[in-house]
């Protein structure tokens, strides 16, 4: 039951961070929230040109998919600086930004990385480390705290988000329960049912990096 309760969780996670739209729901089809990518308009930057790339976001009761942009380029700070001023601008403080393998690593690669090394007093028998990752991206709008720098396995490579968790939260029609069923001879069989969907309490205190390049 506990495998499956976190199955269900990296499931919700996949879907919170897609660039999926909204599925409207009927008598035989279950409705489907939409990705966290389809919500945000306000605060976009992009890797490289445009092109044909559009996110529609929320009108009339739906969330559409957005246009991905054909053309890509590398993960550089002048498009952290560029999202997070976008964001400041209008009116957010957001302090996560989450990425795929590669591009946590390409953070790690800016040049403004305080340092490389950790100190080690001679005499401690802790070993020294070489760090070689970056944690947290301070930004000239976002506080001595920083913006935390998170690697995610579930969400697309090509597109870093950068999120204000006080204007994300979910919305359960039904929490995390568990039913149990009936047996079959020595067989203990249980259900866990949860019904949620993601809401973007203001999706212009967020925003995205679009079209990286992801190898």
């Amino acid at each position: 039951m506990q495998a499956r309760s976190k199955e269900i969780k990296r499931d919700l996670e996949f879907a919170i961070t897609r660039n999926t739209g909204t599925t409207v729901g009927s008598t035989t089809t279950a409705a489907t929230m939409a990705g966290i990518e389809s919500y945000l308009t306000t605060n976009i930057v992009y890797a490289a040109a445009q092109g044909n790339a559009t996110t529609a976001g929320y009108s009339s009761g739906a969330v559409s998919a957005p246009v991905d942009p054909t053309a890509t380029g590398a993960f550089t700070e002048s498009l952290i600086k560029s999202l997070s001023k976008s964001c400041w601008d209008n009116g957010g403080e957001p302090d996560f930004l989450v990425v795929d393998s590669f591009n946590k690593q390409a953070v790690s690669g800016f040049a403004g990385i305080a340092t490389l090394y950790r100190d080690t007093d001679v005499k401690s028998t802790a070993r020294a480390s070489i760090l070689g990752g970056a944690d947290i991206y301070i930004s000239d709008f976002s506080g001595q705290s920083g913006i935390k720098v998170v690697a995610n396995r579930f969400s697309r490579g090509q597109t870093a988000l950068m999120l204000d968790f006080d204007y994300l939260s979910l919305a359960y029609l039904r929490p995390f329960n568990q039913k149990q069923l009936a047996k079959t001879g020595d067989s203990e069989k249980r259900q866990i049912l949860v019904e949620c969907g993601i809401v973007v309490n203001n999706e212009a205190a967020h925003g995205k990096i679009v079209g990286l390049t992801t190898a």
